[in-house]
């Protein structure tokens, strides 16, 4: 059994020095203050008169942490018993002892031989952190720190490990909400590490994220609201642990920058320069790898603007690597102008295959927005992006067509002929599809060509036979009567296996036939 110091006694063995009204924090900035002051007291979280917590330091080191009154689920003999390491009666001698001897029940099992030093040990350390975790559920109450010339005759001296248990007691038990109004009181701040912080880092933890939280999110000075943004944790996990470090005096917070902006930035300029052969170059120019020529020029004039900025405000160092990130990022952005280069970058750095499959979500993109949406313009738009990425798809060329006679028909002569023009490239690229003769048709009956549009169409239901929307195109060209069925037929056509589709299901039923043998 602990000995618990009583009320009565306290005039007698305790020197008070220190009463507050606690919470969360102040819990947590007091822990602080006995460790790093190697104090030998007892720290006592009050809640009620008949209701407190003593937490026990020696040197400065907590070893152990005893509630009053006792409750029974933090009784060892039960908690060995329940997990069926000991039995009834061993439970009764072992507490007996402890009575007779003034010892700990823990200890007595160990000497009986019962469980191991440490089974006990990992026990008193899960009892502790249950203890340790009511306190921030407490609120507020009282805490009063007592100095002590001796330790009482009655502990359980655990070998905890300081920084550890508080930074884990603060990740996993810290109140959420005090966590995140400390980042909104402080979200225009910067953080730096605290260069006379009274731990090192591997005394939290070894956990690999937790790591890379410490050493890449805040490897720099930087503001709390960017941090959340860099941060490899979610926002809740990001408020605790910049809680936590601060709290564990790991981190210090600063109104103004501490670091001259400028070397900061040419620091990270420096790093960026290292691996700048490493990116592709539409990742430099912060363009999609679809982009088309027009694109790329846009996205350069935003980037000239932005490096005009950056340079007029950068010290010597930084302007030269500057000067040298510029060079690079312009020789990347006159290649990719030429149509051909970006054509033969994109085959360099992409798989064919993978090239192939995103053109045809484009061209079904496209295919919506001209059958089922009736907006042909955004539907050219599409179909644009997935030319710019595969041109060798008559299909594309013919949807291309289509959607420029669709939009120009009656207002622009001169693009309904280059609509015709685009047409006749896709019927000349290899041997057209049903979907190039299924455009042509419909170019045809926009022009009110119905001959025209019936032999294409005619020509289509050769190559596919099953296809639902043609035919019933067909019907409307032939009667000139809507049919009743055309928005299930169209929906079923946009909705179809695209050629990637049906070769990727192909490479999929090799594969297993492979597999097979």
């Amino acid at each position: 059994m602990a000995t618990v110091i009583t009320e009565k006694q306290k005039d007698k063995t305790l020197t008070s020095i220190k009463k507050v009204r606690f919470d969360a924090p102040t819990i947590i900035n007091t822990l602080m203050d006995l460790h790093v002051q190697k104090m030998t007291c007892i720290m006592r979280v009050l809640k009620k008169s008949d209701l407190y917590i003593n937490i026990i330091f020696s040197m400065g080191e907590i070893r152990d942490i005893q509630r009053h009154p006792l409750e029974a689920k933090h009784c060892l003999g039960r908690l060995f018993h329940a997990a069926g390491k000991i039995e009834q009666n061993d439970v009764v001698e072992s507490f007996k002892r402890s009575r007779e001897n003034n010892s700990k029940q823990g200890n007595e099992l160990v000497n009986m031989g019962k469980i191991s030093q440490s089974e006990l040990n990992i026990v008193l350390m899960n009892q502790m952190e249950l203890k340790f975790a009511e306190i921030f559920s407490w609120e507020t109450g009282i805490l009063e720190v007592f100095k002590i010339s001796r330790l009482p005759g009655s502990y359980a001296n655990i070998p905890l490990d300081f920084p550890r248990f508080i930074f884990r007691m603060i990740f996993k038990h810290f109140p959420e909400e005090n966590a995140q109004q400390f980042c909104r009181k402080y979200y225009e701040y910067y953080v730096n590490k605290a260069e006379d912080s009274p731990f090192q880092f591997s005394q939290f933890s070894q956990d690999r994220n937790l790591r890379n939280f410490w050493e890449k999110v805040l490897a720099r000075e930087n503001q709390i609201k960017r941090i959340f943004i860099t941060s490899n944790r979610n926002q809740q996990q990001t408020a605790k642990l910049l809680m936590g470090f601060y709290l564990m005096r790991m981190i210090k917070l600063f109104e103004e920058p501490q670091v001259d902006a400028s070397q900061e930035r040419a620091a990270l300029l420096a790093e960026k320069l290292m691996y700048i052969d490493k990116e592709d170059y539409f990742n430099l120019l912060q363009v999609h790898w679809s982009c088309n020529a027009d694109q790329l020029r846009k996205a350069w004039q935003h980037y000239e603007e932005e490096m005009a900025k950056q340079k007029a405000k950068a010290g010597e160092l930084e302007r030269s690597y500057l000067q040298q990130y510029d060079d690079y990022l312009r020789k990347a952005y006159e290649y990719l102008l030429s149509d051909e280069n970006r054509q033969n970058y994109r085959k360099m750095i992409y798989d064919e295959s993978f090239v192939e499959f995103n053109s045809e979500i484009w061209r079904q993109k496209a295919e919506s927005f001209l059958f089922t949406k009736d907006d042909p313009a955004e539907a050219l738009e599409n179909i644009k992006i997935a030319l710019e990425i595969w041109q060798s798809n008559s299909e594309y060329w013919a949807l291309y067509a289509l959607s420029l006679m669709n939009i120009h028909r009656g207002k622009n002569y001169q693009m309904v002929m280059e609509a015709k023009r685009v047409m006749n490239k896709a019927l000349s690229m290899a041997q057209p599809t049903e979907v190039v003769y299924l455009c042509e048709g419909l170019m045809y009956k926009l022009e009110g060509k119905q001959n025209q549009a019936i032999t294409s169409l005619e020509k289509a239901l050769k190559i596919d036979s099953d296809n639902k929307f043609i035919k019933v195109t067909l019907h409307e060209v032939k009667t000139g009567e809507k049919h009743p069925e055309l928005q299930d037929a169209i929906k079923e056509f946009v909705n179809r296996k695209s050629i990637s589709d049906k070769k990727f299901d192909e490479m999929v039923a090799q594969k297993i036939t492979d597999k097979k043998k």
